[in-house]
């Protein structure tokens, strides 16, 4: 049966930020009056990667899949069952995806549901399914984590849902990300206006746009808003996880901005220095050795390369 064509009621915008590398979500509560352009605080989950002795305020993008296609884990718990599989000789049977909306990178409209994965054994499933899990898996523990602030269930119809998707996708990649999310139970094509899917460089410069001038001037301890005039242009560059994007944005009269050029980039993102990294331990110990380290230790492995990425973010820029 259709869904009742209601007008929309938010109480709750829930955003998914879905990564190449790394994935989260934030939700923040509406006053009540459909604005959903109130201060109201935005909460985050910064307990993903608990299991590993940190905290983090995002997960891999990565899905663990049953021999039967089943959802088993998401994140940081699928990284180390996986681990722990092949550690054990026995992940052959299951399906392990990482970094797979790379597979939507595309300069052509080719991208249809019905195009596949191939999962760390060589065995393929439809990406839908993939994407879906993984969509699946963050909205329902974002609704667990709403229930958890509120005591109490918000229904789906007071929801308004934002997924981000790097703004040099085509239109048929931004189709796909919003196919994935009914599959998911993320909205319905009977109610599409619960669903937003926004550029991440538009979504990052109308946050910029809200911190205090101090976080982009360090020589003053200005503490009012970033502001910016009608005519006023700025690049915003989205270094991710798999992409770049590079856009050029104007102020215009009323506070909006427009795209003065369609965006650039391309697939530079912070994997590519997660393989530097990998080619110089090569180089470094050798790659038959360094292999040898993958297969038999793979759980040490995925440690390294978690202390690794901390050691990313920890890099502070350097003044001229």
């Amino acid at each position: 049966m259709a869904e009742n064509p209601s007008p929309l009621n938010v109480l709750l915008v829930a955003g998914i930020d879905f990564g190449t590398t790394f994935s989260g979500y934030g939700f923040s509560f509406c006053d009540g009056t459909n604005n959903e352009n109130s201060d109201a605080p935005i909460f985050l989950n910064k307990n993903w990667g608990q299991n590993l002795g940190c905290q983090s305020y995002k997960t891999p993008t990565s899905v663990l899949l049953g021999p039967n296609k089943e959802f088993i884990a998401f994140g940081f718990q699928a990284v180390e069952k996986y681990a722990t599989l092949t550690e054990n000789e026995t992940d052959k049977s299951h399906y392990f995806f990482e970094h797979f909306k790379m597979s939507l990178h595309s300069d052509h409209a080719g991208i249809t549901r019905d195009v596949l994965l191939t999962a760390a054994n060589g065995r393929t499933l439809p990406a839908l399914d993939v994407f879906s899990h993984a969509l699946k898996f963050l909205s329902d523990h974002l609704r667990d984590a709403v229930k958890i602030s509120t005591g109490a269930d918000i229904e789906a119809h007071n929801i308004r849902w934002v997924i981000t998707v790097p703004a040099i996708w085509n239109d048929a990649a931004k189709q796909f990300m919003r196919e994935a999310a009914y599959k998911a139970g993320i909205a319905s094509r009977n109610h599409r206006k619960r669903l937003l899917i926004a550029l991440e460089p538009e979504a990052a410069s109308l946050f910029c746009r809200q911190l205090p001038v101090a976080h982009f001037r360090k020589d003053t301890g200005n503490t009012t808003s970033l502001q910016m005039d009608p005519e006023e242009r700025y690049m915003v560059v989205d270094c991710g996880g798999g992409t770049v994007d590079v856009t050029v944005h104007e102020i215009r009269d009323d506070g909006s901005v427009r795209e003065l050029h369609r965006p650039t980039g391309g697939p530079w993102g912070g994997t590519n220095v997660d393989s530097n990294f990998s080619d110089l331990l090569d180089r470094i110990f050798g790659e038959e050795f360094m292999n040898d380290y993958r297969n038999k230790f793979p759980q040490e492995n995925v440690q390294l390369m978690a202390d690794f990425e901390m050691k990313k973010r920890s890099v502070q820029a350097v003044s001229s």
